[in-house]
């Protein structure tokens, strides 16, 4: 028997993707601690002075009860930690669910960008195109688009849930939807954290003005190569990008499609040649 899928409101879905980039862990219950070992040191104390001063009990009755209220207030936070702590991993979203809730994203995304693109699903002459490329510190990513927002690269490890490195929050996205006359373009920087774009872009060629496509990699770091796609047109260069040349990149433990270039190269070529006939 399997267990079925826990499923959130749109609500508890947004809450729980921001706490697990922007959620911080409860510190430990250092304090707490050392508070009960003072109540104990006091409570032994108090015990002793009662016992050697026979006759004089102030002195051990005040330091009973400091080592008392030690104890109890020490007691008391290290509960309260204990708490914080337990709630805070209890809210925390798995790296599976954080994808999971990426790739509907992602084809919710496409869903309204042609809707932008005024496109009916019976007016596509081939499966739309699509490509992602995730945003991360440490990168210059102002080639991508000036008014992409500093705010937008929010990225947090998660060391305890086996997520050694940052993972991005926000992702550079693009979808091309081809039509037998015309290339759609839609163009966003995207936050998943936030649900928010912080720009939109379309364009539109007709296929029969392309003179050429043509593929080229940009190294961008050691071991990451952003793939582009080029369209070529009379006056200016159209540029499609994405972060690997191969069909999926992986994001956690659940593979994101995007669309491989050689498809995506073929696909064009294809209406390209039939619109010029």
């Amino acid at each position: 028997m399997t267990n079925s899928p826990v499923s959130y409101d749109a609500s508890q879905k947004q809450r729980m993707i921001n706490h697990f980039f922007k959620g911080v862990e409860p510190s430990s219950a250092g304090g707490g601690v050392t508070l009960i070992v003072l109540g104990s040191i006091g409570l032994l104390l108090g015990i002793g002075l009662l016992t050697a001063l026979e006759y004089e009990k102030a002195p051990g009755g005040a330091a009973l009860f400091v080592g008392l209220l030690f104890l109890i207030i020490g007691i008391s936070v290290v509960a309260s930690r204990a708490s914080a702590k337990k709630k805070f991993w209890a809210e925390m979203p798995s790296r599976h669910q954080l994808d999971e809730w990426l790739k509907e994203d992602i084809e919710r995304l496409k869903n309204e960008a042609r809707m932008k693109l005024g496109i009916e699903e019976s007016e596509l002459a081939a499966d739309p195109i699509f490509f992602m490329t995730p945003l991360s510190h440490g990168i210059d990513w102002s080639f991508l688009d000036s008014r992409i927002d500093s705010s937008f690269y929010l990225n947090r490890a998660r060391p305890k849930m086996g997520i050694n490195w940052p993972v991005p929050s926000s992702h550079q996205l693009e979808y091309v939807f081809l039509t037998d006359q015309i290339v759609h373009i839609y163009k966003t920087c995207w936050s998943q954290l936030y649900d928010k774009k912080s720009y939109e872009e379309t364009e539109e060629y007709y296929l029969k003005d392309v003179l050429s496509v043509s593929t080229e990699t940009m190294p961008l770091m050691q071991g990451v190569s952003l793939k582009t796609i080029m369209l070529k047109l009379p006056g200016t260069e159209v540029r499609l990008s994405n972060d690997e040349s191969d069909a999926t990149r992986r994001a956690g433990d659940i593979l994101i499609p995007t669309t491989p270039m050689d498809k995506t190269v073929a696909a064009i070529k294809t209406l390209v040649k039939s619109a010029k006939t």
